[in-house]
This record gives structure tokens, C-alpha cells and sequence, in this order.
């Protein structure tokens, strides 16, 4: 006859801010056979594995010997019995809560908190897990300042945890307010360089074009066109009509400051 596993855990402590998880305790045995006299064997109600733990501040894996019970809890008498294992190994989760702050970042680096206002709802997520996978979560939301609006604007964003780490909150987006308050816009006319490495005969291109940049305010109010390259290339055109994109770069002490605000074409014919 076959009896169920059942583990019953005492005397232990556990450390504030942790859970131990009883409901989902695993065993390498989740029954036990046991042979001998059926008035005996008929007794018995679960093979138990008595865990005291002790201290607890992480994942417990606890072996030992079970004993026979009765529906009663009595211990059956096994001098006439046979089981087919003699220990169990129990493994009990422990989770670890910990409220985690949002980081909020700007992905070129060109916005800062000097020159852009940033707020996050909720401000922390409170997470559980394993201590180890939660004492290393983060929670960063990385704008790219090319969607930041012009002024004060609210954007969510989805929370992504690690696998096995559980949103206690339930709250699946953060609330991402920016108040750009250092940044400017102005539309600037450039020279346009053309390269044309196979000496194509082209027509359509224009000297220049204008576009819109953004940044930081002390740089923009101080670029000038001749601080902007503004490039196309003809390699690999065809005969006909031709939509090529236009590559901005700008002058050393802008860069990383200073971005164009959308992308840019021109048409090329080659004869």
C-alpha cells in the first residue's frame, strides 16, 4: 500500500520582510510504499517528514527520516512494516519582499535632471522572490529623448521583472511625466555634401536643406550651420529616381548635445 508525503515544519524564524511558503513545499517523494500486516498497514494515514528549520532567510532543502501516523497522528508501530525509502528530501521556498524605485534614464544621454524634469508613479514596485533574484532586480525605464514631447508630457511604460520574480503591486505600466525645461528647437539650413564615389551623373540634389534640431538650450542658442554636416551618398544608385536618406553629424562640442528632430531625405536623379 502506498501512502501520501506530508511535511510538517516547527520551530522556526523567520526574518521580517520574508515568507516561507508552505502551500508549495516539494519532496523527491510524494508517496511512500509500505508493506507488512493489512490491520497494520490499513492504519496508517501519511508518511511525515518533521522539518525543524530553525533560522530562515532563504530556500530550505531538509532531509530526514519519516515517520508512520495514524489519521490521529499517532505514530504507527513499524516493527512489522517495510517501506521502499527511508528519508525524504524536502525543498521549501522562501520569498524575500522588497520595494524596488524606478530609475528613470535618457538612452543618449543628452537629457539630464539639470535640463529635464522627471517623474515616475508609482516612484517604487513592491516585488518577491527568491532573496537572491530580488536583492538584484531593477526597474529602468530608458527614454529616448527623440520621443520626449516638447512640453510637460505623461508616457507609460511596461515593467519588465526577471523570470521568478512576482509583481506584488499588480501594476503593469509606470507613469513617466517629463518637464523638459533647459531644451530648445530651432530649424537651421545646411549645406548639403554630396559623395559620389562612382562619378554618376546626377541631378536634383538640392545645396541645402533645412532641419529641425533639439537640445540642450546653451548649445542650440549657440550652433551655427556650418556646425552641422549634413551629408548624401550616390553608391549604389540607379538610373532613374533615387530617395536617399540624409546623415546629420554635428561638430565635436555639440555632439551628444544636440539632435535632429526627425529623419530627412532628398531625391537624386542619375541620368
Amino acid at each position: 500500500s502506498s501512502v501520501p508525503v506530508r511535511v510538517v515544519v516547527s520551530n522556526y524564524i523567520i526574518d521580517d520582510g520574508y515568507e516561507l511558503d508552505l502551500d508549495n513545499i516539494i519532496t523527491d517523494y510524494t508517496s511512500v510504499k509500505v508493506t507488512g500486516p493489512e490491520n497494520i498497514v490499513s492504519k496508517i494515514s501519511e508518511a511525515r517528514l518533521e522539518a525543524q528549520i530553525g533560522h530562515v532567510n532563504k530556500k530550505v532543502i531538509y532531509s530526514g527520516a519519516f515517520v508512520l501516523v495514524d489519521e490521529n497522528g499517532k505514530t504507527v508501530n513499524t516493527k512489522s512494516l517495510t517501506t521502499d525509502i527511508s528519508t525524504v528530501t524536502a525543498t521549501l521556498p522562501v520569498y524575500k519582499y522588497r520595494d524596488v524605485p524606478v530609475e528613470v534614464t535618457f538612452k543618449n544621454g543628452i537629457f539630464s535632471q539639470d535640463n529635464c524634469g522627471v517623474t515616475a508613479f508609482p516612484a517604487t514596485v513592491r516585488i518577491k522572490g527568491d532573496p537572491d533574484a530580488v536583492d538584484g532586480e531593477r526597474i529602468v525605464i530608458e527614454i529616448d529623448e527623440k520621443t520626449v514631447a516638447d512640453r510637460t508630457a505623461t508616457v507609460s511604460y511596461p515593467i519588465s521583472l526577471s523570470d521568478g520574480v512576482i509583481n506584488v503591486d499588480g501594476i503593469n505600466d509606470i507613469s513617466v511625466t517629463t518637464d523638459p525645461f533647459g531644451i530648445s528647437s530651432k530649424s537651421i539650413s545646411v549645406n548639403l555634401n554630396v559623395k559620389n564615389p562612382d562619378l554618376l551623373d546626377y541631378s536634383g540634389i538640392p545645396s541645402s536643406i533645412t532641419v529641425k534640431i533639439r537640445g540642450d538650450e546653451n548649445f542650440i542658442s549657440t550652433i551655427e550651420n556650418y556646425n552641422i554636416y549634413a551629408t548624401v551618398d550616390l553608391k549604389g544608385c540607379s538610373a532613374g529616381t533615387n530617395t536617399l536618406p540624409v546623415s546629420l553629424k554635428f561638430l565635436s562640442q555639440y555632439s551628444g548635445k544636440i539632435f535632429e528632430v526627425g529623419e530627412y531625405t532628398v531625391t537624386a536623379t542619375v541620368n
